[in-house]
């Protein structure tokens, strides 16, 4: 029905958000629904009003919390999901991430540090697709001159898994860590 793009049913998708959306962002914690429910959830992204009002929405941040989930069914999809949040329209993505930024980039370092090598692996393949996207150039420079953000970076360097040092080289390299541990050591000389 979203597909077909009938305005009666978008409509009463957005007048009835929290009976409608809510449940299916919260259901997604459940195993058995939470393909289901994702499924849902990254159809109504499609529509942009359906897609800033999910954005703005305070469940949004669940997904950041079940892509720890040791279920990998659960932790796969919720990652789809924010996957699509994050990249699905460029402005208003980088709209998101900008007004959120401190929030997003909080849990987003969670994800970093998962023991889930799955979340930490997708996490830096999605880190580095978003700082290297134009869009979010301003989000790029600001990420890159934190210096919590520089030592995530320089100790999933030093991971064991050699796919994990491989991603974080690359969005090291992609996204201007390097730079930024030059303009450091400089700094301290």
């Amino acid at each position: 029905m979203l597909r077909q793009k009938l305005p009666s049913f978008e409509t009463y998708i957005l007048d009835n958000f929290s009976s409608t959306i809510h449940p299916l962002i919260e259901h997604h914690k459940d195993v058995g629904a939470a393909l289901n429910c994702g499924s849902m959830i990254r159809e109504c992204v499609r529509i942009s009003s359906l897609y800033n009002k999910i954005l703005e929405s305070e469940h949004v941040w669940m997904f950041f919390d079940l892509a720890h989930m040791p279920n990998f069914d659960v932790a796969s999809d919720a990652f789809a999901t924010i996957r699509e949040l994050l990249t699905r329209d460029k402005e208003i993505a980088a709209g998101f991430l900008e007004s959120k930024y401190e929030r997003v980039f909080e849990k987003y370092q969670k994800m970093l540090w998962s023991e889930n090598y799955i979340t930490r692996r997708l996490s830096l393949k999605l880190i580095g697709e978003l700082l290297l996207d134009r869009s979010n150039f301003g989000i790029m420079m600001r990420y890159i001159s934190g210096r919590e953000n520089l030592k995530t970076m320089m100790n999933l360097l030093r991971d064991g898994s050699g796919n994990i040092q491989f991603e974080g080289e690359w969005v090291g390299v992609g996204g201007g860590v390097r730079g930024a541990i030059i303009l450091t050591m400089y700094d301290t000389i």
